[in-house]
């Protein structure tokens, strides 16, 4: 510390000074004022005079830590009030009539004839702060005792407030139009441009909780006919609820619209693709390209996790399944084999051989499989029925999963004792004609063993179809099939 008083006036300088003479343990003189003209032989401080005067330390000298030395400058603007305040500090001299103010020391009545300032802590908030360290003004009994400093101070914390507030709650969320505000759900579209072909529209909602938590995607309707995933994922929207959503949702009930409206299974009939082969999708492509293309960056680029839901198009008599694909990764495979179970479905197809390329991915999951996302795909539902029981299934699953990720409140509902199924054998007819199948869905077939026959359109058998493995019958066609079509599929169950 060092000396901080003004610069010396030119002129006669009157300073009224007070200082304490400790006589005693108990007992205190007071010095009276004395009005001197400063001389070339006389110290210019004031300070310095009274201290020399009286025989008390300088206060930039003591040891003492309780001393406010440089509290009480005359006349130096300080805080009065809340950081940022600026003022005079008052001048109080008795704390009743007649009777002086308590001295804290010979520092305190050295520096100011008005005594030390009543509840410093409170009116000086800032003054616990080091003041050696930092710059002086001239003249300045240090920053701390003006108000631009505390003013500063206070715009810092106010930001640094709002900056840990706005942490701690989950910014905006822009998935095509839908831009959804933490704690609201929100309604818009992802809006796939004319190219080639026609241009579509594919709805989407994005529920934004109130509460910072990870992207789920929940998209559905990638064949237009598989009624009860799109149903599910309706559903959902309206089930899930902002103020209890830890993160966010992105659902996307109906990829395929055309084929949704013109009733067609399995491809878009605007170019008689798959909505869920030609994935990332290119922009200079037909419609399905162009729309997987957009999924792709707008949906899978955003999420953290995602689950494509299916459910059993037309020609498909399914029993419910899953399928959780298997990176290698071990971090991944992990947190996509816990969602697989906490989704509830009791038989799971482990894939192993789908694409590792990113940019050529293929299916929906596996492009979020790719870019190291968490994903699965689960299917309930068949032959285009909106069943309650497969619904439910769905829905249930969904939202257990939300619960594994922290998303919602509680545990998940995990299936215990799972059929891992590792490989699926299928069985292709050689001659067109009309499928007849003699095995109901999840029937468990020995190989060898005959699932279905093919007629010609006459009624004569010209195919029998046979078990190509042990294993249990997921998917079976039942509507009229071509040449080389699949018939039908046995899944190998693990061990």
């Amino acid at each position: 510390m060092r000396c901080s008083c003004p610069p010396a006036p030119t002129r006669r300088t009157e300073a009224r000074l007070r200082a304490v003479v400790r006589t005693s343990s108990s007992a205190r003189t007071t010095a009276t004022s004395t009005t001197t003209e400063r001389t070339s032989s006389t110290p210019r401080c004031p300070i310095r005079a009274a201290a020399a005067a009286t025989g008390a330390a300088l206060p930039w000298e003591t040891t003492s830590s309780t001393s406010p030395a440089m509290r009480h400058v005359k006349r130096s603007p300080i805080p009065t009030g809340m950081p940022g305040s600026t003022g005079v500090a008052p001048r109080r001299t008795t704390n009743a009539p007649g009777r002086p103010l308590p001295s804290s020391g010979p520092a305190d009545t050295a520096i100011s004839g008005s005594g030390p300032t009543p509840f410093p802590a409170a009116s000086r908030p800032l003054r616990n702060l080091s003041r050696t360290s930092l710059p002086r003004g001239p003249g300045d009994a240090g920053v701390f005792c003006y108000g631009y400093p505390s003013s500063f101070m206070t715009a810092w914390m106010v930001l640094a407030f709002a900056a840990a507030m706005a942490a701690r709650e989950p910014a905006a969320l822009s998935v095509g139009t839908a831009t959804a505000a933490p704690g609201r759900r929100v309604f818009g579209a992802i809006e796939v441009p004319a190219g080639v072909d026609a241009a579509t529209r594919i709805d989407v909602a994005v529920i934004r909780g109130t509460k910072p938590g990870p992207v789920l995607a929940l998209v559905s309707g990638a064949h237009g006919t598989e009624y009860a995933s799109i149903v599910a994922v309706s559903k959902l929207v309206s089930a899930i609820d902002p103020a209890a959503l830890s993160g966010t949702v992105v659902l996307v009930p109906l990829v395929n619209v055309a084929s949704f409206e013109q009733k067609v299974p399995h491809v878009n009939p605007v170019d008689g693709k798959s909505m869920n082969r030609f994935y990332p999708g290119r922009m200079e492509g037909t419609q399905t390209e162009r729309a997987s293309f957009l999924l792709t960056r707008e949906v899978v680029e955003k999420c953290d996790h995602l689950i494509d839901l299916h459910g059993g198009d037309l020609d498909e008599d399914l029993r419910p399944y899953s399928y959780w694909t298997k990176t290698g990764n071990a971090a991944q495979d992990a947190v996509s084999r816990e969602m697989v179970l906490a989704f509830g479905l009791d038989h799971v197809i482990v894939s192993t051989d789908r694409p590792k390329d990113p940019q050529a991915s293929r299916y929906l999951e596996n492009t979020a499989t790719t870019r190291g996302k968490p994903s699965i795909t689960v299917e309930a539902g068949h032959a285009g029925t909106v069943e309650p029981d497969d619904v439910a299934a769905l829905v249930d699953g969904c939202l257990s999963v939300m619960r594994y990720l922290k998303m919602l409140p509680g545990a998940p509902t995990r299936v215990e004792h799972p059929v891992w199924i590792d490989s699926v054998k299928t069985v292709a007819s050689g001659e067109t004609g009309l499928f007849y199948p003699t095995v109901r869905r999840g029937t468990y077939v020995a190989e060898g063993m005959t699932v279905g026959y093919v007629t010609d359109f006459v009624g004569r058998q010209i195919f029998e179809a046979r078990a190509p493995a042990s294993g249990r019958s997921p998917p079976l066609r039942r509507e009229p099939r071509r040449r080389n079509a699949r018939g039908a599929e046995a899944g190998i169950r693990r061990g």
